[in-house]
């Protein structure tokens, strides 16, 4: 599951989770523009892969073997 979280005053707080990062990532842009907050979406392993905000979005790739 990939989960949604939305940035508020007191840190980022859990938004519900979508089964696809496409679903996710629609999910999380569409809470950016209604709230007008930072959102971010997180992989099955916890990882941010997408953090947005009303005026745009940024793709994150780790690459697992250059951090082990």
């Amino acid at each position: 599951m990939y989960r949604i979280q939305e940035l508020s005053s007191s840190g980022w707080t859990d938004h519900g989770a979508r089964t696809t990062e496409i679903e996710a990532f629609g999910a999380a842009h569409a809470l950016s523009q209604q709230e007008g907050q930072s959102a971010r979406v997180l992989n099955p392993l916890d990882e941010m892969v997408c953090i947005m905000n009303r005026f745009g979005s940024t793709a994150i790739q780790s690459d697992h073997e250059l951090v082990a």
